[in-house]
């Protein structure tokens, strides 16, 4: 299983103007860290950071350790 640890339920939230569309966009972002485990089946040192996008009305997730069933990737 892959664990995921989310630190803060802060976003970073990008809006504006499509130059190309000429729509308006509003991007909410929230980060998390992937715990993996290496080639040699050893966790890794250090967490992988990423960037997730949610959607118009979803809640950002709280602090704390999630887990991922294998399905899901």
């Amino acid at each position: 299983m892959i664990k995921i640890e989310i630190e803060t339920s802060d976003l970073r939230v990008m809006e504006g103007i499509s130059p190309k569309t000429q729509k308006p966009y509003n991007l909410r972002i929230q980060t998390g860290y992937a715990l993996i485990v290496g080639p040699d089946g050893k966790p890794c040192k250090y967490p992988e950071k990423f960037e997730f996008m949610l959607g118009k009305d979803e809640l950002a997730y709280q602090p704390g350790i999630y887990q991922l069933h294998p399905s899901a990737v």
